[in-house]
Order: C-alpha cells, then structure tokens, then sequence
C-alpha cells in the first residue's frame, strides 16, 4: 500500500520564516523502501531572512538545490554558503543546520531514502565533499527531476513509485556523471576560483596554503582543488608557488635584498625552500640567476 500526503504539516517556524512553501510527504510501503529511493519529503521554499533549520536528524540523504540568493549550512562542524546553482548533499543522520542569508533564498529539495542510500551519498561526498557546483545543463537537468517529483507527488498515479525511484535515480547518475565529465564549467566555478586568483596576487607573501584557499570557497580542498585545475590547467599550490617565484624573479634583477630576504618577502619559509623551488623552475639558484642578469 502506498499513501501520499500533499503540503501537510509544514512547520509553523518554517511557514513564519518563509515567503513562499511548498511540501509534499510521500508515504510508502516496507517493501517498496526495500526495492526502490524514496522521496519522503520534497519542497521549494523562498525564505525570509529569519529562516533557520537546525539539526533535523533522520534517515535520509537531504539534496538541497540553491536557485537564488545565499544560505550558510553547518555540517560536520564546516560551514559551507549555499549559492544559486549549488548543490547540498548531507547524510541526514549526522546532525546539521542551514540558515538564510538574506531575504529571498530560495532553494527546492529532497529528502530521500532507500535501497543502496548510504551508498550513494557516500559516493559523491568523497569525490566533491558535501556542496558540488555542477556545470549549467546537469544543474538545470536536476532541477528539472525534482519539478518531476513534486509534480508526481501533488498528483499522484498508479505505479508512482517506480516513478518517483526512477527521477531519483536519473538526479544521481546526473551529479555522478558531471563529477566524471570535467569538458565544461559553470560560470559559479569560474567566478570562484577567479576569486582565488585575486586573491593569491594580494596575499601571496603571507603564509598561505591550499587548505586557506578552499576554506575561503566554502569547499573540501579536494574539490576546490578539482576545480581550480578545471578553469586553469595548472593545480593551487603550482599557481601560488609560480606566482611567488614570478614576483621573486624580478626583485632579483631589481632589488639589492639579499636572497634570505627575497625569499621571506614572497612567502617563502625560509631560504632553503625558496632556493629549491627556484631552481627546480628555472635551472638555477637565486643567487646564480641574480649573476648571470648583473
């Protein structure tokens, strides 16, 4: 037997804090959960900037889809900011809690369970960590599955669940394949990692590493780190490290620092690491580079 509830009993907080709700709960039988996913829950919400979950724990694998505007997600004691063309993938059983961050945030979701869930989500979280920006069309693709959910859910047929199962399906083998298909960027990915450009020229001669650079993205640093080589070809720390041996080069030929102080005025720990990574680069040490420019 299989049941399905239409914008039943949405929260009072939740409604008070949104502009705009809708949800479905869908109910189904032991067996089908056995066999099949499950949406149990799914919505599109637009949210006043009050608007606040925290720690709903449960079962499920929550996909949370940012259309427009900002949200902050606390999860695993990381906070992520959840942007338009972002997608959130969090084991529901770990404690966790997104927020608005300006009015009119706006996202669609589903909560959803099954067979081979744990699987799944485990899965994608190793390779992008718990928030992937997938390129436009696989965005727009999974965007188009859940309108087919909700849709199916409001208007529930005979044999719905097979079909339901199937869009969640479709949604995954889409998030799995764009992690696989590397051939295009969204132009979030390309504005982020630009972000990280800037900011490697300012901040190049502090103290700084990759695992700095992803947290100021909000991403796992094997994800930003994906990305980063998706938009420019070359890895993070390859960038930095050129970046602090291109502006090294030319105090060299137009500076009288010594090569201790060159070194420390670029980032460098100490002498020793700059002198290696200078002439891994350019077949010469500083001090010999300096000469043969005099």
């Amino acid at each position: 037997m299989q049941t399905c509830m239409i914008n039943d009993r949405i929260p009072i907080a939740e409604t008070e804090n949104s502009i705009y709700t809708l949800r479905h709960i869908y109910i189904a039988s032991d067996e089908h959960e056995k066999l099949f996913f499950t949406p149990h829950y799914a919505g599109h919400y637009v949210t006043k900037k009050s608007y606040a979950i925290r720690q709903r724990v449960c079962g499920d694998t929550l996909l949370l889809m940012t259309l427009s505007g900002r949200g902050e997600l606390l999860y695993r004691e990381k906070t992520y900011i959840l942007m338009a063309g972002t997608v959130a993938i969090l084991d529901a059983e770990t404690p966790h809690s997104y927020y608005s961050l300006e009015e009119g945030w706006a996202f669609k979701y589903i909560h959803w369970g099954g067979a081979m869930r744990e699987q799944y989500t485990s899965h994608l979280q190793k390779k992008s960590g718990p928030m992937m920006i997938p390129t436009s069309p696989t965005f727009l693709n999974v965007i188009e599955h859940t309108d087919r959910i909700l849709a199916m859910m409001e208007q529930p047929q005979l044999g719905v669940g097979a079909l339901l199962s199937g869009e969640i399906y479709a949604i995954l083998i889409a998030l799995l394949g764009d992690e696989d298909c590397c051939d295009t960027v969204s132009e979030l990915s390309r504005q982020l990692i630009g972000n990280s450009i800037t900011y490697i020229k300012t901040h190049y001669r502090e103290p700084l590493n990759v695992d700095q650079l992803a947290q100021r993205c909000f991403l796992s640093r094997p994800y930003f780190s994906k990305l980063f080589r998706r938009v420019t070809g070359i890895a993070p720390h390859e960038y930095l490290l050129l970046c602090r041996l291109t502006h090294a080069k030319q105090m060299l030929t137009e500076s009288s620092l010594s090569v201790t102080q060159i070194g420390a005025a670029v980032g460098f720990p100490d002498a020793s690491s700059f002198t290696r990574a200078f002439e891994r680069y350019y077949g010469a040490a500083p001090s010999k580079y300096r000469k043969n420019r005099s």
